[in-house]
């Protein structure tokens, strides 16, 4: 292979590893709140940070069995 063709190619597996490492970045916090059944409060960083979970669809709280949907997820949290 030529050195112009090999620059190329380590140069898009380049940009493709760093694209990639964008989508990878994960975080930890503590749950703080719990706003209903498929979105929560986070303290990430001494900051709250609003996350809805991906995938997840349930009733809003003032729905019905939106309180149902809050109450699960509260005990589907690891700690209380």
């Amino acid at each position: 292979m030529s050195k112009s063709i090999t620059l190329v190619v380590s140069s898009i597996v380049f940009l493709v590893i760093v694209a990639a490492s964008s989508f990878l970045y994960a975080w930890t916090g503590k749950v703080v709140g719990i706003t209903d059944g498929d979105t929560i409060k986070v303290l990430h960083d001494h900051q709250e940070v609003k996350i809805r979970l991906h995938g997840v669809d349930t009733p809003e709280k003032k729905q019905a069995y939106g309180n149902t949907a809050r109450r699960l997820q509260l005990n589907s949290l690891p700690e209380k």
